[in-house]
């Protein structure tokens, strides 16, 4: 007779599924992070995504957690390398532990499948997975900036899909590179310290705060981050862009924005946020 299944000594096994729908069908399968997504057709035609995942744990309330945090992470890693939202739904959990009497394996709903759109304009080619597999794991040695600047990262994003020229979609690209940015003014400090002999502390604050304009914190992260030769050349557009919202903040929806411009506002923040991270 086969060995029964005991609890002291072994670690009970779940596959999770959830599933999304979108306007783009994978023609392969990929995996990142633990994680498979491929393409499943239902018996009227439509076609959902469905990822797939393994957990090893001790409890069921500890194979959900688990389980939620990995998808979730699989999903920011997605869309921080692609430049679109991803969402997901929690669909089913079976019990797959080896030995344990089928009777007595759980198998449950751990969500309410609903109907989203996941967007994507633009195929996964390689390099897009390679990023997202590269970000995966940054994602679990983030700090409280990073965090931050994920989420306004993550709600331009959204704002991007609403409209590509939205100016929201800018401003929460912007802000995400200001946040990290701040997070770097001591060491402009310590540059105008080391510039400028004999600065009496009566008249450093007045000149710091003259120095340390958008521009000039920026171009500093980017400096620190040696992100220089790839993203300078755009600070000098992109800060004008942003001063201009200043100015019109009671009419931002009549700024215009250029697709260009609200994407190279992305590109910045997302190259920020991921040296941020490998920097951590």
């Amino acid at each position: 007779m086969p060995n029964k299944f005991s609890k002291k000594d072994k670690m009970r096994s779940w596959i999770f599924k959830c599933e999304g729908r979108g306007f783009y069908f994978l023609k392969e399968p990929i995996e990142i992070g633990d994680c498979k997504f491929e393409v499943a057709e239902s018996e009227k035609g439509a076609k959902r995504y469905v990822g797939s995942t393994r957990i090893e744990a001790e409890s069921i309330e500890q194979a959900i957690k688990i389980a939620k945090e990995r998808f979730k992470r699989v999903i920011k890693a997605l869309s921080i390398a692609v430049g679109e939202r991803f969402e997901f739904e929690p669909l089913s959990c079976d019990e797959v532990t080896p030995q344990m009497p089928e009777d007595e394996k759980m198998h449950v709903s751990w969500g309410r499948p609903k109907l989203f759109k996941i967007t994507i304009r633009q195929r996964f080619e390689p390099n897009m997975l390679d990023e997202a597999r590269e970000i995966f794991p940054l994602l679990q040695k983030s700090d409280e900036y990073s965090k931050r600047a994920l989420n306004y990262f993550t709600r331009g994003l959204t704002m991007r899909t609403i409209g590509y020229r939205s100016p929201e979609a800018y401003l929460n690209f912007f802000k995400a590179i200001e946040l990290i940015s701040d997070n770097f003014i001591p060491e402009l400090k310590e540059k105008l310290k080391g510039r400028i002999e004999d600065l009496e502390d009566s008249e450093f604050k007045e000149i710091f705060g003259i120095y340390a304009t958008r521009k000039r914190r920026i171009e500093n992260v980017l400096e620190i981050l040696d992100l220089n030769k790839l993203l300078k050349k755009d600070v000098g557009k992109l800060v004008k862009l942003r001063n201009e919202f200043d100015v019109a903040h009671a009419s931002i929806e009549e700024i215009k924005l250029d697709v260009k411009d609200v994407d190279s506002c992305m590109t910045m923040a997302k190259q920020i946020i991921v040296s941020y991270l490998k920097s951590l």
